[in-house]
């Protein structure tokens, strides 16, 4: 396979990877922070009524944790799999890396913007503003890209 080819190919199968699994985080995301905000805002009584707004931020912040920690789990396996299109595990490790960084951020963002939307709305005033997460979604996004760059090197050496 040509470099050219390979390069396109791991463009669509990591950037695809990771926008597709950022659609899916983002839809979780909206429906598992809507459920919490009508658990513990809409539909609560008592102690929990009094503590909803704090209950609801908890689970918003869990929610968008567990899914940029699903973002670097994904990474070894969309590497992986890229980097058996290379002979030169370092182009696998540069283009896929470089692919991975922005499709895990773009993961990242979606992850969060459905996770926020979810939980937005009247008493939802702990929960996440956007640029609060901004550091945490790099933080993701850059592990994400390592580990797709070291999966993709490991990748190349099985491809060959």
């Amino acid at each position: 396979m040509s470099v050219r080819v390979a390069d396109r190919r791991t463009v669509v199968l990591v950037g695809g990877g990771y926008a597709l699994v950022g659609v899916g985080l983002a839809l979780v995301g909206f429906a598992g922070a809507d459920w919490a905000r009508a658990q513990f805002l809409a539909d609560a009584g008592g102690a929990v009524a009094r503590f909803g707004p704090t209950y609801l931020a908890l689970a918003a912040q869990a929610t968008a944790t567990a899914g940029l920690v699903a973002l670097v789990a994904l990474a070894p396996v969309v590497g992986t799999l890229a980097g058996t299109g290379y002979v030169d595990p370092a182009r696998a490790a540069a283009v896929a890396g470089a692919v991975g960084l922005a499709g895990a951020f773009v993961a990242a963002a979606a992850l969060l913007v459905g996770v926020a939307g979810g939980a937005g709305g009247a008493g939802a005033e702990q929960v996440f503003s956007l640029g609060q997460a901004l550091v945490p979604a790099v933080v993701a996004a850059v592990a994400a890209a390592g580990v797709t760059a070291g999966s993709a090197t490991l990748g190349a050496g099985a491809g060959e």
